[in-house]
């Protein structure tokens, strides 16, 4: 008697870790899918390829430096409309890095921004022709993932 029940609740444990690994894979697999449980909606229904575009160019000209750098002094974007008119198809949404260099989306990732622009500067030197990739979760938060200087 005391054999069937200790089969019983190894029976019954197999059962939960079983049904717990089921649940990390639908998580996972709807997360892949671009479901943000946070707003219990999916990214193509949250925010159209534009906005999110917009929020990439917006991130990019909010946290481009200004100023006097090292030896040069940099130009801002003064508006994302502005940063738009001077890089005509800048961007792209792309679910990986195509530069050579490791492109793969961390856990919670979903893809890239791929933003491609020119850094101007007051004095009239050559413009850096720039490239970044700002990685977006299934619920559009933005975080920077690789840049680099293509020139």
């Amino acid at each position: 008697m005391a054999e069937e029940n200790e089969e019983k609740g190894n029976g019954y444990i197999l059962w939960f870790i079983l049904f717990l690994v089921a649940v990390y894979l639908f998580i996972t697999i709807q997360e892949m899918r671009g479901y943000c449980f946070d707003k219990w909606e999916y990214i193509h229904n949250l925010y159209t390829e534009q906005e999110l575009i917009d929020r990439g160019v917006e991130y990019v000209v909010s946290t481009m430096p200004s100023g006097v750098g090292k030896t040069k002094e940099i130009k801002r974007y003064a508006s994302v409309e502005e940063f738009k008119q001077m890089n005509p198809d800048c961007c792209k949404l792309t679910r990986f890095i195509n530069e050579g260099i490791d492109g793969y989306l961390d856990d919670d990732g979903y893809g890239y921004i791929r933003i491609e622009y020119l850094r101007h500067y007051v004095e009239n030197l050559e413009p850096d022709h720039k490239v970044i990739y700002l990685e977006y979760t299934p619920c559009g938060e933005l975080r920077e993932e690789a840049a680099f200087s293509k020139n």
